[in-house]
């Protein structure tokens, strides 16, 4: 690329001072200990990779730095952050290099925001950048007074920008809210009964419970590593159930015996509920549909079979509406996980029509309301992913040179360069 009048291309280790000896790495129980008993107040902000980690109770640098992900940083994401700027007393681990621009830090964080970092970068699953490819980045350096006109007008458009994300995001909370509030108007009865009083089922309902309505309850298969394979039969497991749905997302796959797959398959109407996970997300559960590949489910769901006197999308609907609340309260809790058995999710009450064309209607109520929601969903979606577009395309007109006039009179970047290493 040809640059503009007045700049020139350096790298890294000629525009910036790397401070990557001052760091320090401290394993997270060591931490805590030296910071229990401390105030907020006493601390240091402890950062890495993607930022703040936390706290700690002595500081290794002080002043303004650029912190760069050295590993398992998103390099090749391009609406990801890469880098970010960090200003007074601070600690800093071995998982971020620490740069120090010998003109503008504000200049340097954006221009490695936008980078492609592809031939920078090595592994696979856990990529690294490694100091000696972090010094030979090329930087398009303009004159010094450019770089400040430059950055002023990056952060007045990501000002303005920001703010429209922040509303978009706000519809999204709003639509969340909405979704919910149709459940619980539905299961008051009151998106197909006119006349219902608070805290009293419609006529015709009842207060039932799912294992009452169930015909069986089943926990997944586990089996050994060396059973999973490329070209088995689909295991679903509990990253596969998304907002009542099943997301065909990293399938993996087993070799088993027929009769194993018969056992244990997934049948169109049956639900999924994940018995082992977070306490937040234990409970959520996907109901099967037609037409899904034939496929298992492993050991940390339980696969619920119900009667043909309740409709599976009516209850799938209500474990996406209570599941959470009812098994946050009722889950066993170990280190770090929840869990719930095939008891609980038996005695969960469910509020329900003895009709089941009425609950067939409730469901296509909720279903017509939601699939509004779901096209506003998707609109606010895509003006999101143009928003991160856009701001991508800010910073590479910035860094070409045609986001900001030139000044004639502004001191070449040849010159600021010289000036820089007899200093």
């Amino acid at each position: 690329m040809k640059l503009p009048k007045g700049w020139i291309k350096t790298n890294i280790e000629e525009a910036a001072t790397i401070l990557d000896n001052k760091r320090k790495p401290i394993n997270s129980s060591e931490r805590q200990k030296r910071i229990e008993g401390k105030e907020e107040r006493e601390l240091f902000p402890y950062y890495g990779a993607t930022g703040k980690v936390g706290f700690i109770d002595e500081y290794l640098l002080d002043g303004e730095y650029v912190l760069l992900g050295e590993d398992g940083a998103p390099f090749l994401d391009t609406f990801k952050e890469k880098a970010y700027i960090v200003s007074g007393k601070i600690w800093v681990n071995n998982h971020a290099h620490v740069l120090e621009s010998k003109t503008s830090n504000r200049f340097l964080k954006h221009y490695l925001n936008q980078f492609n970092y592809k031939e920078f970068v090595t592994g696979t699953t856990r990529l690294k950048l490694n100091q000696t490819s972090m010094k030979k980045i090329p930087i398009p350096l303009p004159p010094l007074f450019e770089q400040h006109r430059i950055v002023e007008k990056i952060e007045e458009l990501f000002s303005e920008l920001d703010n429209g994300i922040e509303q978009l995001q706000k519809a999204k909370e709003q639509i969340k809210t909405y979704r919910q509030s149709v459940l619980k108007a539905a299961f008051k009865g009151r998106l197909t009964n006119k006349n219902v009083k608070d805290g009293e089922l419609p006529e015709g309902w009842i207060q039932s419970d799912i294992g009452s309505q169930s015909e069986s309850m089943k926990n997944g298969l586990y089996k050994s590593k060396d059973v999973y394979n490329e070209t088995g039969i689909a295991c679903l497991r509990m990253y596969n159930i998304q907002n009542g749905k099943i997301d065909w997302y990293n399938i993996k796959r087993m070799n088993l015996k027929e009769e194993e797959i018969i056992e244990y398959e997934l049948l169109p109407g049956d639900i999924l509920v994940n018995r082992v996970n977070s306490r937040e997300l234990v409970g959520k559960s996907a109901l099967i549909i037609e037409g899904l590949e034939r496929c298992v489910y492993e050991s940390k769901n339980i696969r619920l079979r119900l009667k043909n006197t309740i409709n599976s999308r009516y209850t799938n609907y209500w474990l996406l509406f209570s599941a959470n609340q009812y098994f946050t309260n009722n889950a066993q809790q170990t280190v770090g996980m929840a869990s719930i058995n095939q008891k609980q999710l038996s005695e969960m009450p469910i509020p329900l029509p003895k009709n089941v064309k009425e609950q067939q209607q409730i469901v296509s109520e909720i279903e017509e309301r939601f699939s509004v929601a779901d096209k506003m969903e998707e609109s606010i979606d895509q003006s999101l992913q143009q928003a991160e577009t856009l701001r991508q395309s800010i910073l590479k007109k910035a860094f070409e040179g045609k986001l900001v006039a030139q000044d004639p009179n502004d001191e070449p970047a040849e010159k600021l360069l010289e000036r820089i290493k007899n200093t």
